[in-house]
């Protein structure tokens, strides 16, 4: 994983209340500020949104209570879009972005970045570098791009992809679906009936909380269930790939064949299913942790 010491931030913002593990800009309608370099604008658009670009260098940039274009070049970068649907993007560099209210799209481009979509569904993206990205309110879609990346949904029901490197996929609160992409990931679906999907590498999946629908894909990975998570389902358990299931020290559990399938039972009332496992084909550590 990154080296970077911050630890995720899986909590949800309410732009409203302000409160957030990142820096919130002012949101005064129409106010500019911009680093040493300093920024342009153009002119406001009938519904009162703007363009606005930063020049080479740390720029600070608020947007309009209407439909902003914020383009921050390249610098360190803190961008806020305010109210409507915005277009943030951030360029090359340390960049702090929150799209605020409103169906927002936002870029951070190369370099380690902070993105937030806070309220609406919105659409976040990070480079090729570290990105610490949270959808906070509302439906999103959020890619985390290449590096080891922390990719949060949120409230409500999102899309969440790690893409390339090993990356920390979280759902959070909603009916989310979740997936790791190329990598050693961590992927996990916290509350609601998610759908998690580790992609390619050695990856520790959890559905949590909820009914849930598990992938490993390819390479060996650790399916991960405690005693009160819910009825999940794995659909492609395969011991010959290094798959096993973890639990929680102190889980209780039985294991039995109904039908095709290998059904773990545990106290508390959370089952996993193996999809398609024969109980008879299970044989070493498979299952450890308790």
């Amino acid at each position: 994983m990154s080296n970077t010491q911050r630890a995720p931030d899986f909590g949800v913002r309410d732009p409203e209340l302000g409160a957030h593990s990142g820096t919130v800009l002012s949101q005064a309608a129409s106010s500019r500020s911009t680093g040493a370099t300093g920024g342009h604008s153009g002119e406001e658009d009938d519904g009162g949104g703007s363009t606005t670009g930063g020049r080479e260098g740390d720029d600070t940039i608020a947007g309009t209570s209407g439909d902003d274009h914020i383009d921050g070049g390249d610098g360190a970068n803190r961008l806020n879009g305010d109210d409507g649907a915005d277009d943030l993007r951030g360029g090359a560099g340390t960049d702090d972005l929150s799209g605020g209210n409103g169906d927002d799209t936002v870029h951070g481009g190369n370099g380690e970045n902070h993105l937030r979509g806070d309220s609406g569904n919105d659409f976040l993206e990070g480079g090729s570098g570290f990105d610490d990205i949270n959808g906070n309110v509302g439906n999103d879609t959020e890619h985390g791009g290449s590096g080891d990346d922390w990719v949060v949904g949120g409230k409500d029901h999102d899309a969440i992809f790690g893409d390339d490197g090993n990356d920390i996929v979280y759902g959070n609160l909603g009916d989310d679906t979740c997936e790791g992409g190329s990598g050693n990931d961590i992927v996990r679906g916290a509350l609601g009936n998610d759908i998690v999907n580790g992609g390619n590498g050695n990856d520790f999946v959890s559905g949590d909380k909820g009914d849930d629908t598990i992938t490993g894909g390819a390479g060996a990975d650790n399916f991960h269930t405690f005693g009160d998570a819910g009825i999940d389902r794995v659909l492609d358990f395969h011991l010959s790939e290094g798959d096993r299931v973890q639990l929680d020290p102190g889980t209780q559990y039985s294991v039995a064949q109904v039908g095709a399938d290998t059904v773990i039972s545990m106290t508390g009332g959370a089952q996993m299913t193996l999809v398609g496992v024969q109980m008879s084909t299970l044989t070493g550590d498979w299952i450890f942790g308790a």
